[in-house]
């Protein structure tokens, strides 16, 4: 996949983020994980993440989030599970996320995670 400069800083900035995070949470990453990352960095404004049952989705949507909240706090996402307990779980971990990832726990977070689901 040839990317753009543009396209190729956003793939590294969320990759670091990822890995960051992974390192922390003494995650083995998978190179199909890292394709993810590079995929959901550079797709476009809208998009569809299909993957394997059993893959981390949610887990690597949570990291993606707030990745995304940390470059832009206006970013807004909708998530759409097959039940309301997903979306509630990927809000509230993205929460936990920012809160605990040294790149952005001293940012100030507001709202329960109903707010954010």
């Amino acid at each position: 996949m040839r990317l753009s400069p543009e396209q190729q800083a956003r793939a590294e900035s969320f990759l670091a983020y990822f890995l960051c995070w992974a390192d922390r949470m003494e995650w083995i990453v998978p190179e199909i994980h890292i394709r993810a990352c590079v995929w959901l960095a550079t797709k476009g404004p809208v998009a569809v993440l299909r993957c394997f049952r059993g893959f981390g989705k949610s887990t690597l949507l949570a990291v993606y989030n707030a990745w995304r909240y940390k470059e832009n706090p206006a970013w807004r996402l909708l998530h759409q599970g097959d039940q309301d307990g997903t979306a509630y779980k990927t809000s509230r971990d993205t929460k936990r996320v920012l809160s605990k990832h040294p790149m952005t726990r001293h940012m100030v977070i507001r709202g329960e995670s109903s707010f954010w689901w």
